[in-house]
């Protein structure tokens, strides 16, 4: 969830150019403070194992780039 605010932050970037990478990197957090409350706590265990799919994507690109020159 923290890394897929900042890429909304680094989004909006581009469709607002005068605006602050900081003020809207600030503003996608401020949605996770004041957003709604889980829905249940199955949710946050649901949330908490799909994570580890982001690990497990990472280990994929890492062993499957090739060095550049």
């Amino acid at each position: 969830m923290f890394l897929g605010h900042f890429g909304l932050g680094f989004g909006a970037k581009k469709a607002a150019p005068t605006v602050s990478l900081g003020a809207l990197f600030l503003a996608c957090q401020l949605a996770n403070v004041f957003g709604p409350p889980p829905t249940s706590v199955n949710a946050i265990g649901w949330a908490a194992q799909a994570m580890w799919l982001l690990v497990i994507w990472g280990y994929w690109i890492d062993r499957h780039r090739t060095a550049s020159s």
